[in-house]
């Protein structure tokens, strides 16, 4: 795991130190075991490093070859060593990630990183063509910033990092309002005007014309998948989800795997249990970790129970504590500070660091892979399956008529209707109602909202609605979210469930294979069967996490709303604001909760941004 950042000088300098130094002082706050930097003419690399597997301690980052020119630095790891040692000629034995994402380059240039699978950032400085490349894998689990500053582009996995330098930063009001809305409108934006993200499946270029970013990577939707049965489909899906879970296990410390009780999470614990007894974890042992909420309605023991009683193992369990330290938080990040759904795992996290882990496993993915969508009835209309179309509206909507008839109309019929006419017949978009109409109408909150996604050629619309979700922005801006929480602890998380692989699997299986009658997963679901207790297996519910929100709104400062930085902006109206939390606090499951939060959150951000400014 390593914290880095990057400096690339456009007019050929040597970056000074001073910068250089302050931008690796600003991550110091991230657990590491050593810190290293290289300066060469035109650029230099940085990276806090705490090893989690043998073969990253096998060699410092950055990693500088002189013979080549080439200085590289990895975030995260690759999946497909030995594939990638087999074709560059080299031992995986004797070679760490870093060094076959160098070797990589070396062999194809910029297209290495197509041949890259797992989690990873990878960042290449040739210093014989002045050139820095910078690839993030599709997943979207490590984060990448940059921000252009006059003659240097900076870089790094942490946005803290590019506010350290002298330059000033301004806010995105774009952002800004997309966020009092509850969106993240797209891939790229951060709260500050001058700093980006790099979007996932996404290289960029920095030389002395600029930045140049382009998309390396897509899914393959003309590929199909038809199998006997459900059977071979739910083996076939094992097989793919038990390597994700083997390859991502790599680990020299005990192996932490988050046991929430819902189907994904158990799945990843019933794996893990099957590769330990077969010799196969690539950690020395794995335990489950669980969060635990007596009294509240989120509370999951009796499924956790359920599958530690199943599988034969022991769990650690942890109580977390209603939100109180969110200024803290926003202070230590200089950015978003987490939902309350998201910090109600720092207690999880440094139990799992106390206990030695420096890996934790998350079902996270399984949703957005898994679940199928209603698209799948324009497909289905498409083919004239018109029995499994009826059966699905049926399913969706209790047989009840005039539901399904709008269930068709909506999911099957307007799909195909030309753009304008479906245009007109979609509502416009909604959001918080004490947004300032200056700001939204400044911003074009409503255009922006109601964006068109990018094309997928050769998609199906099931396809299309599966990978236009998993790119909406909040599945991305939540991993960040979460990965930056984790580092913070020492620790890294993985997504088997987002594994190249199984994903592409699930992509090319028929519709009915990820959703069927009304019940979602059904591949996952058959290739659970026995490993997991029927209990969890079966379980069409969902733990809801609304009532940890309503907790942490009891925290907010007693500070009038007019008073609020976000008021003085121009950003918000007082008095609607005032009016929902007064209606928030009296009636806790009103609407536009998880955009009242974001508000306050986004009102200790400010709180900070006017420290940093200054």
């Amino acid at each position: 795991m390593i914290a880095f950042y990057a400096i690339v000088q456009l007019d050929g300098a040597s970056p000074g130190p001073q910068i250089l130094h302050q931008m690796g002082a600003s991550l110091a706050a991230i657990p590491h075991e050593s810190q290293r930097q290289w300066v060469g003419r035109g650029a230099a690399l940085g990276a806090l490093v705490s090893s989690t597997t043998t073969e990253e301690a096998l060699t410092e980052q950055p990693l500088v070859d002189e013979p080549s020119g080439l200085s590289a630095l990895l975030a995260g790891r690759l999946d497909n060593r030995s594939e990638l040692a087999a074709q560059l000629g080299v031992d995986e034995r004797l070679r760490s990630d870093v060094h076959l994402v160098l070797r990589a380059f070396e062999r194809w240039g910029a297209a290495a990183f197509e041949h890259l699978m797992g989690d990873f950032a990878a960042t290449v400085w040739d210093g014989h063509r002045r050139q820095l490349w910078c690839a993030r894998d599709p997943s979207g689990a490590c984060p990448v910033y940059f921000r252009v500053a006059g003659h240097r582009v900076l870089l790094s996995s942490d946005i803290v990092a590019l506010l350290a330098p002298e330059e000033t930063v301004e806010p995105d009001e774009v952002a800004i309002a997309a966020r009092l809305a509850g969106h993240v409108v797209d891939n790229e934006r951060t709260l500050y005007r001058n700093i980006r993200r790099l979007p996932p499946a996404h290289r960029m270029r920095v030389d002395d014309h600029g930045v140049t970013i382009n998309r390396f990577f897509d899914h393959d939707f003309g590929a199909r998948l038809r199998l006997k049965d459900d059977r071979e489909y739910a083996e076939h899906f094992r097989g793919h989800l038990q390597d994700a879970v083997q390859d991502q296990s790599r680990a020299q410390s005990p192996l932490a795997v988050d046991l929430s009780g819902g189907l994904d999470s158990s799945s990843i614990c019933a794996m893990a249990g099957e590769l330990q007894r077969a010799g196969r974890l690539q950690a020395p042992s794995w335990e489950p970790y669980s969060l635990r909420f007596p009294g509240m309605g989120c509370d999951e023991s009796r499924y956790i129970d359920a599958v530690l009683g199943h599988l034969e193992v022991v769990g650690r369990g942890h109580e977390p504590r209603p939100l109180s330290d969110t200024a803290e938080r926003a202070r230590r990040y200089q950015d978003m500070p987490d939902y309350p759904n998201g910090a109600m795992a720092d207690g999880l996290y440094a139990l799992a660091r106390t206990n030695g882990c420096q890996v934790v496993l998350s079902g996270c993915g399984g949703d957005e892979w898994l679940t199928g969508s209603y698209a799948s009835a324009a497909d289905l209309l498409a083919s004239g399956a018109v029995g499994p179309l009826i059966r699905g509206a049926a399913a969706a909507t209790g047989w009840r008529p005039w539901a399904m008839a709008r269930h068709m109309v909506g999911h099957a019929l307007k799909p195909w209707l030309p753009p304008a006419v479906r245009q007109a017949l979609s509502s416009a978009p909604t959001f918080a109602p004490w947004i300032d109409r200056r700001l939204a109408r400044r911003v074009d909150l409503a255009a922006r909202l109601a964006r068109p996604r990018r094309k997928l050629p050769g998609a199906t619309h099931a396809q299309t609605a599966t990978v236009r979700s998993v790119e909406s922005g909040w599945v991305f801006h939540g991993l960040e979210m979460e990965a930056r929480a984790a580092s913070y602890h020492g620790l890294e998380l993985r997504y088997p469930f987002t594994d190249r692989r199984l994903v592409a699997f699930c992509l090319a299986i028929p519709e009915d294979q990820r959703a069927r009658s009304g019940i979602t997963k059904w591949v996952l679901r058959g290739a659970m069967k026995g490993l997991l207790p029927e209990i969890v297996r079966m379980r069409r519910d969902k733990a809801e996490f609304s009532e940890v929100v309503e907790q942490a709104l009891t925290t907010l400062p007693a500070l009038p709303t007019s008073r609020w930085q976000l008021s003085r902006r121009g950003w918000i109206d007082p008095n609607r604001l005032a009016e929902a939390l007064a209606r928030a606090r009296n009636c806790p499951k009103s609407a536009h909760l998880h955009a009242l939060w974001s508000t306050f959150a986004l009102e200790m951000w400010v709180n900070e941004l006017d420290v940093v400014c200054n």
